[in-house]
């Protein structure tokens, strides 16, 4: 009889052990399939990181100042107030931003247009005669124009958000407004960061 048992058990042991293996495959199985996806997704998060500090930096900058940069990544799309990685189906991950950003390049409905904030200045002058700068300060009343054209251009680019292209430069640009004061006792100004490719 104990040759018996002994060989039952043997079966059951080793049955044992085989399903214990399954089992450890399994799990093996899983952590690698979701090891990838834990992967892609700090993949997304360092590059939405990357691309929002450095729009943080011109923003943090007390001068008007460009910083080019190229984008690490396929997939990363800029709003007024996120970038966004993306990388498919789920795959996603939005940092806000510490400063509303605007288009460097846009073309609006009422026929305002610029690609690069040198154009910007040269609409300015156009449409309001002023360019905005120290020496060329707008109206008060241009000033509040600007500003309302500016936050037009922030609904367009909410709409169609700006995607950028990975391995091309990337233009972060801080500019500022300058408005005549109401009281007429000198100037204020309005700072803008801009974001383009060319």
């Amino acid at each position: 009889m104990t040759g018996d048992r002994g060989s039952i058990e043997g079966v059951l042991s080793m049955a044992g052990v085989a399903a214990a293996a399954a089992l450890i495959m399994l799990v093996v199985l899983a952590l690698t399939r979701s090891a990838g996806s834990a992967d892609v997704a700090i993949g997304l998060r360092a590059a939405a990181d990357e691309v929002s500090g450095d729009i943080g930096i011109v923003a943090a900058s007390a001068m008007p100042c460009c910083h080019n940069v190229t984008c690490p990544m396929a997939g990363i799309n800029i709003t007024p107030d996120f970038v966004i990685a993306d990388a498919g189906p789920g795959q996603s991950f939005a940092r806000p931003l510490a400063v509303r950003v605007y288009p460097g390049n846009y073309c609006g409905a009422d026929g305002a247009r610029w690609n690069g904030t040198g154009d910007l200045r040269s609409l300015l002058v156009e449409k309001y005669g002023s360019d905005g700068t120290r020496s060329g300060p707008l109206s008060p009343e241009n000033g509040s124009r600007v500003a309302a054209l500016l936050e037009e251009a922030g609904r367009e680019m909410l709409r169609f958000p700006m995607a950028v292209a990975a391995g091309a430069p990337l233009t972060v640009e801080k500019l500022f407004v300058y408005v005549s004061n109401r009281s007429g006792g000198g100037e204020e100004c309005e700072p803008y960061v801009f974001v383009y490719q060319r």
